[in-house]
């Protein structure tokens, strides 16, 4: 199958999501290289989306600008739940890999891109009055994502809505302690090389 044809794919999915990941899971339509470049552009759109948002709309102080941590914290949050939900769904007898999640994930990112992108634009020529307006134009993007990715997941774990519905709320109470995990093992890390450094300097005192 041509590249062509899986691009294509892509548009029919955000359109048609369950036949579209059904399509993706079984008979091979799904791209890796496609659903990381459309991962990868989304944490593009977080940058963009920080220096270029239309100041009636967002201030944001330019001079603190770090690209390399706005992207990564626009990304790590889909990340998290990505490993979030594959460490539960093996659990529920969910027949989606973890391959498969992140390909769910990054093809519902599809609506959020353009959203953002066409709001990003709109937000530098608008009036205070029609903020609102933009805002509910940019939830039709969150509300698409969130679609796509609730019929994509229910599509390769082979689950009704209610199993998904309740794996997802396990999901959640997992991220939050993937996420205690990590500043507890952050914080630990911390504390050693501080105690280490510490004690390399009483003995070079000593010496």
């Amino acid at each position: 199958m041509s590249d062509i044809e899986k691009l294509k794919h892509a548009t029919y999915i955000i359109f048609h999501p369950f036949n579209g990941f059904y399509e993706m899971k079984y008979r091979g339509m799904g791209s890796f290289g496609i659903a990381t470049t459309l991962f990868v552009l989304y944490g593009v759109m977080g940058i963009l989306a920080f220096q270029y948002t239309g100041f009636i709309v967002k201030i944001n102080p330019l001079f603190r600008m770090n690209s390399i941590s706005i992207f990564i914290t626009t990304l790590f949050p889909y990340l998290l739940f990505i490993i979030g939900n594959w460490s539960v769904v093996t659990l529920f007898d969910g027949k989606g890999s973890l391959l498969e999640i992140y390909m769910v994930i990054c093809y519902s990112l599809i609506p959020l891109i353009v959203f953002n992108f066409v709001g990003l634009i709109f937000s530098n020529f608008i009036i205070l009055e029609e903020i609102a307006i933009l805002n509910f134009f940019l939830a039709i993007g969150n509300i698409w994502f969130y679609f796509i990715a609730f019929c994509g997941l229910c599509t390769i774990h082979e689950y009704t809505v209610v199993t998904n519905i309740k794996t997802l709320v396990i999901t959640s109470a997992a991220v939050i302690i993937i996420i205690f995990l990590c500043m507890l093992y952050y914080t630990l890390i911390g504390n050693m090389v501080s105690f280490v450094s510490v004690l390399m300097k009483e003995l070079l005192k000593r010496w």
